[in-house]
């Protein structure tokens, strides 16, 4: 499910949606559809990251210039095609959403399956001295986690106007 259409269309609808907490916050003139309230429940995590970023972070003009330059340096100073230099400066602004939107689980609760300990190993998300965020993840949890991470940057990304068709992330 692309998390960013699934915004538009529930706004679409004339349901104003916020992130509060760790809840979703709705605002609307008639009761919404059963619908509408399955995808909020099924995608809750996912909208709550995606109305954060769109609330934190850098601006819609800031990504476009941090895409646009990462893009010219792929192109003229590396010598990579524009189509692979964009693909290139899309992974890059993914990278660095992913840095700026840190996460960290429970204590012995999964980041992706949501369940208690086991064999969960501690897993840094982030690596770097400035936001050492930490969380938990299974081992067979871990590819799958990652994908929904990146694929959630990606959703913001667009919502931000910074896109790349050609990115495989």
């Amino acid at each position: 499910m692309n998390v960013t259409k699934l915004l538009n269309d529930i706004r679409a609808s004339g349901i104003e949606v916020t992130a509060d907490g760790e809840f979703l916050s709705l605002r609307a003139a008639n009761e919404p559809s059963p619908e509408i309230l399955q995808s909020l429940r099924e995608y809750k995590t996912a909208l709550l990251h995606l109305l954060r970023s769109e609330k934190s972070g850098w601006s819609a003009d800031e990504w476009g210039d941090y895409f646009a330059e990462r893009a010219a340096i792929s192109e003229f100073d590396h010598g990579l095609s524009r189509t692979n230099a964009e693909t290139n400066a899309f992974d890059l602004c993914v990278q660095e959403w992913l840095r700026q939107h840190p996460i960290s689980s429970a204590t012995g609760i999964c980041d992706q399956c949501h369940q208690p300990t086991g064999l969960t190993q501690p897993y840094f998300k982030v690596c770097g001295i400035h936001n050492p965020a930490n969380g938990w993840l299974h081992q067979q949890c871990a590819v799958q986690w990652h994908q929904a991470r990146r694929d959630l940057a990606a959703a913001a990304l667009n919502t931000l106007g910074v896109s790349n068709a050609t990115s495989v992330v």
